[in-house]
């Protein structure tokens, strides 16, 4: 019985993979910028940036994720957001749409079986005429077989925020950069934390909160959807917002050169099991850090 489900489960699999390897041939896949191209133009540009990973398109089309509840005004905002054109703000979406071979394995499966029900809603949200850009650039390390692009994008980051004034806005238990040297040049950093879930739930706090800031700052954001809608609010009123993402779990994971998602410690990891019973941050540094907290 199990060689038996083995064979239909590499059969499934072996059609799927085909469906990839012709799907673009067959239709039109929307035009993205490759990691690294993606992470030189941000830095060369200095413009903002919003990230479309699988949750905000579940959430576009009013379908809660992990850590995001559905809410009509941010499903509503994240379809507007995919469809702008404006110049100081670059969209990324997952990388996806065409070959998948340079991803591990399981990144392969869960990608084909997500395309087979998803691609086309998708692609039918998509401005097919205009150039997008690479989402995984904070998912530089975990989803590649050959871990060395980690390299290179991670010295690109640092060149981002290099001797630049930071303003960090996080889940109240991500603490980016705690514990690891991943903003060790930036010139200083100063935090406003929300709750790790749901925090759409405080939008209108968070984007005012965050009008309190100099436009020197270069805003990182790390809320899960909700960065998204606030990177490109912010980036439409002058700053420089970079939604960051799972980049400081990535970092930690490419530090300790593991293969597979496991907790971080301390840090809130929802994807790896570690989103509950986190303790409390005691390092005094992170602490002098913390301006507001918004819902927490």
């Amino acid at each position: 019985m199990n060689f038996i489900k083995k064979f239909l489960l590499n059969i499934y699999n072996w059609i799927l993979e085909e469906n990839d390897k012709l799907y673009p041939y067959l239709h039109q896949s929307p035009k993205v910028k490759g990691i690294i191209e993606t992470l030189e133009y941000i830095r060369d540009h200095k413009c903002s940036v919003v990230r479309y990973g699988d949750g905000e398109f579940k959430l576009m089309f009013g379908i809660k994720t992990a850590f995001q509840h559905v809410d009509v005004r941010l499903s509503k905002n994240l379809s507007k957001i995919l469809k702008s054109k404006n110049s100081s703000i670059i969209i990324c979406i997952q990388p996806m749409f065409k070959s998948l071979s340079k991803y591990k394995e399981d990144e392969q499966q869960y990608w084909r079986n997500y395309n087979i029900l998803n691609r086309k809603k998708n692609l039918s949200q998509l401005d097919l005429s205009k150039t997008y850009y690479d989402s995984f650039i904070s998912r530089c390390y975990m989803p590649y077989k050959d871990k060395s692009i980690a390299d290179k994008c991670f010295i690109l980051w640092k060149q981002i925020w290099n001797s630049k004034d930071l303003l960090i806005i996080e889940g109240e238990k991500t603490r980016l950069g705690v514990g690891n040297d991943l903003f060790n040049n930036a010139k200083s950093i100063q935090r406003i934390l929300c709750p790790n879930e749901n925090a759409f739930d405080y939008y209108d706090q968070l984007l005012k909160t965050a009008q309190k800031f100099s436009k020197n700052y270069l805003i990182l954001l790390a809320v899960g959807p909700t960065a998204t809608v606030l990177a490109y609010e912010l980036g439409k009123l002058g700053y420089w917002a970079i939604d960051i993402g799972h980049l400081d779990i990535e970092y930690e994971w490419y530090l300790s050169k593991v293969e597979s998602k496991v907790p971080v410690h301390n840090k809130y990891v929802n994807e790896a099991g570690g989103g509950h019973n986190i303790g409390e941050e005691l390092d005094e540094k992170y602490l002098k850090e913390i301006m507001y907290k918004i819902g927490v």
